[in-house]
């Protein structure tokens, strides 16, 4: 393992259990911070500190080329175990993974990303996909018209079956830093800026296929309709991780519905602007408070 990643790794892990001390309440609903997009500040809870914890399932359909002459299937259901607390906030996702691919396909980040040419072949596999944890501290929460600033980073651990196809084989590590600010009470936006170190797959020697380190970035505007209903429209984009593959771009429109108990239901539907991405990607999550 890299210096990185044992860094982000210890970091993560110290962030994810730390005790942290009491809070007073708020009546503004608690936002986890979504992947790869900037993190609204968060709402303080009050009572146990189990009541930080989410549990969070958003199944993901996505669809296209890639590239290649053949269409590729790919069904992603992440469960995510989150903590959100005075200002600390962590996460682990566990993914299982089922491909349908006709392209060199990878989940890179929770996203899929074309890092190669055709495979010759369509088969399908499925197993456990790579685990992804997550940890950051909210510097500046937002108040007042002025933004957030949360900086964090994120580990990829290879659990991932290599010779099926459906991980590297090695570890990823990202640093980003992400802000959000409202306007007028309704209108709101995000932004998000990130490096993720791309480990090169143990199974592909680099005379054969070079990975790249990339920059992600995440831009997102919103709006409230009301104190329960959002708009967004996002624009996602990482440099390209292999050679001779374009940057994966994609626009992407989303619902977010807030519940009185801090439960959140979310649907988004996104397009690839590159053979990067896939041609369409829905997701549908819910994200459940203890």
């Amino acid at each position: 393992m890299r210096i990185g990643s044992m860094v982000i790794s210890a970091w993560a892990a110290a962030l994810f259990f730390a005790a942290v001390p009491a809070a007073q309440a708020q009546d503004e609903p608690a936002k986890a911070p979504a992947k790869g997009q900037a993190a609204p500040a968060p709402a303080e809870k009050s009572g146990s500190i189990l009541d930080s914890f989410y549990l969070e399932m958003a199944p993901e359909f996505s669809t296209g080329q890639f590239g290649a002459p053949l269409r590729s299937v790919l069904m992603y259901f992440p469960a995510t175990l989150g903590f959100d607390y005075d200002g600390i906030a962590a996460s682990l996702t566990v993914p299982f993974e089922i491909e349908r691919a006709g392209a060199n396909v990878a989940f890179v980040g929770g996203k899929p990303v074309r890092v190669g040419g055709s495979k010759g072949n369509v088969n399908t596999v499925a197993g456990l996909g790579d685990l992804i944890l997550d940890a950051g501290y909210y510097f500046f929460e937002e108040h007042d018209g002025l933004p957030s600033l949360f900086v964090g980073g994120e580990l990829k651990c290879p659990t991932a079956n290599v010779a099926q196809g459906l991980g590297t084989g090695s570890f990823d590590e990202m640093i980003r830093v992400s802000s959000s600010i409202t306007f007028f009470s309704h209108l709101k936006a995000s932004l998000s800026l990130g490096y993720e170190w791309i480990g090169q797959p143990t199974n592909i020697p680099v005379s054969t296929l070079e990975y790249h380190n990339t920059i992600v970035l995440g831009a997102g505007a919103g709006y409230a309709l009301t104190k329960s209903n959002e708009l967004w429209a996002r624009y996602d984009l990482t440099t390209r991780i292999a050679t001779g593959t374009p940057a994966f771009q994609l626009l992407s429109a989303e619902w977010d519905h807030y519940f009185s108990n801090d439960d959140k239901l979310f649907i988004s539907v996104g397009m690839g602007l590159s053979s990067s991405a896939p041609a369409l990607m829905l997701t549908v999550g819910y994200q459940i408070w203890f």
